[in-house]
């Protein structure tokens, strides 16, 4: 018996009007993307593009890239689901649509009904412009921390009240200056929110920031690294990663720490750093005799951001203590196999991460936040602070295991001993075999004693950095008492 066929598409039977104006819409497309390529006609097509209120806004002189985008974005756009409305305006109550609980529920196990996240009656008076406004508006006191996420993942699904129905910008600080809000001011929305904002950022203002992210895409990841601080012995000094392939030899500048941070605007952050970040030993005697590199110890560091955001709100945060605190977020981190580890080398390092977010927004024509699973809140907070040009810095707070290399160096220095063992001629064959039990002994005995101070200097990293993410500094940072990186308000740490 042979097999079934596959089912034929009867042409007949298909509306040939709409064959023909699908097939004439596609040419035109064509010839448009024809005409961006030749670079022919391009004012008219930049006022069809302009005319569509696509999301990619073009500048006064876009470049071939940037219509060639907005064509691929206005395409997308056309062919997206219809959006939703926030509510349904035909129940006198102006319950919140089944169709938008589905959305934003989408991959959760609730079995709970939409009233139960969201409140029965909406304020239409106010009007629906973001998610912070759904928030406001909609979320009963006992929403869960994802639902919020989820409000600002899937804004742009939202047909919102401005003309455009696109969502308005807001500062996630505009959830904490709104008592309602407040409790949303957390780890996973603003995660949801920083991303949303990169893609926005991009897509909306390419006048302003398409050159940025250009460069930046087309650099390694190496130059999106921070410039790195660390105290010495004789005074600051800060070192800059640099491409692999420029073959350039560690450089490091003096700092006068004063001046090299006088524009930033909150100082009492920086002050702390200045003051108790732990001296290095620095010098080219001490690197010559096979000293380990500071930037390849074990380290406690800081990563830190000057945040514009914040200052958009400081009339309203007047209430928070000592508000210049929020103006410095601080990343606390640590790096077991150094700054250069965490940063460049390691699996999964902080530069590969933020250059994974810049590569993948940069290719969205529609927000994915699918594609920007897995990066955390400090790689794309990173991400836009480099796109925006924000003040960014890296600190080394403290290293550890400085006795590490004279527990490497006995461990080589046997291991040495034990491969030239053969070439000694002293040795008879009995005196032979002994020498190379007493080595290896030996031998065991230090790769013992390392790998069990290697374990120990992991902890003590490890308590260390706890200590600081839960503010226990040893010190208060001036005029605040309740400082900690898992509080949204001072950090990017956390995860609830």
């Amino acid at each position: 018996m042979s097999a079934e066929s596959p089912p034929q598409i009867d042409l007949v039977s298909v509306d040939e009007h709409a064959v023909v104006s699908l097939q004439k819409n596609l040419a035109n497309l064509t010839i448009m993307a024809d005409n961006i390529r030749k670079k022919s006609d391009l004012d008219e097509t930049k006022k069809q593009l302009k005319s569509c209120h696509c999301n990619y806004r073009l500048g006064d002189n876009p470049d071939e890239r940037q219509m060639m985008k907005a064509l691929a974005v206005a395409v997308n756009q056309a062919i997206q689901k219809k959006k939703i409305e926030p509510v349904n305006r035909n129940d006198r109550k102006f319950k919140v649509n089944k169709e938008l609980y589905d959305l934003l529920a989408g991959g959760y196990e609730t079995n709970k009904s939409p009233q139960e996240y969201f409140r029965k009656n909406v304020d239409l008076q106010k009007g629906l412009s973001s998610p912070r406004d759904l928030a406001e508006a909609c979320l009963k006191s006992n929403a869960p921390q994802w639902l919020v996420a989820s409000m600002i993942q899937h804004q742009f699904e939202i047909k919102w009240d401005p003309d455009s129905g696109e969502p308005d910008d807001y500062s996630f600080w505009e959830f904490y200056v709104t008592e309602s809000t407040q409790k949303y001011f957390k780890y996973k929305p603003r995660l949801a929110h920083v991303k949303t904002t990169l893609y926005k950022e991009y897509c909306r203002r390419p006048e302003q920031y398409n050159k940025i992210l250009d460069d930046a895409l087309r650099s390694p990841k190496n130059t999106l690294c921070p410039e790195v601080y660390f105290s010495t012995i004789n005074g600051w000094k800060a070192w800059q990663a640099y491409d692999e392939e420029d073959n350039k030899e560690d450089e490091f500048r003096e700092v006068n720490f004063s001046d090299e941070f006088s524009e930033w605007s909150g100082k009492d952050i920086l002050n702390f750093i200045e003051e108790y970040a732990k001296k290095q030993t620095l010098d080219d005697v001490s690197l010559e005799n096979g000293k380990t590199h500071p930037l390849e110890k074990p380290t406690l560091y800081w990563a830190v951001i000057n945040d514009s955001d914040f200052l958009c709100y400081e009339d309203e945060l007047k209430d928070l203590k000592s508000k210049s605190i929020g103006q410095t977020q601080v990343y606390v981190g640590k790096a077991n196999n150094g700054i250069k580890g965490r940063w460049l080398d390691d699996d999964s390092n902080h530069c590969e991460m933020m250059k994974k977010c810049l590569d993948n927004v940069c290719a969205m024509t529609t927000y994915d936040p699918l594609r920007l699973e897995g990066i955390q809140l400090v790689d794309a907070r990173l991400a836009l602070a480099q796109v925006r040009r924000e003040k960014i810095a890296l600190f080394v707070i403290e290293t550890f295991g400085d006795d590490l290399e004279t527990l490497k160096n006995e461990v080589l220095g046997i291991q040495t001993s034990l491969n030239q063992v053969d070439d000694n001629p002293i040795f008879g064959d009995h005196e032979l075999e002994q020498r190379k039990k007493e080595l290896k002994s030996a031998l065991k005995n230090a790769e013992d004693r390392l790998k069990s101070r290697e374990t120990a200097v992991k902890q003590e990293l490890k308590e260390k950095e706890t200590s600081h993410l839960n503010g226990e500094l040893g010190v208060k940072i001036p005029n605040n008492e309740e400082w900690k990186p898992t509080d949204m308000k001072f950090g990017m740490n956390g995860h609830n």
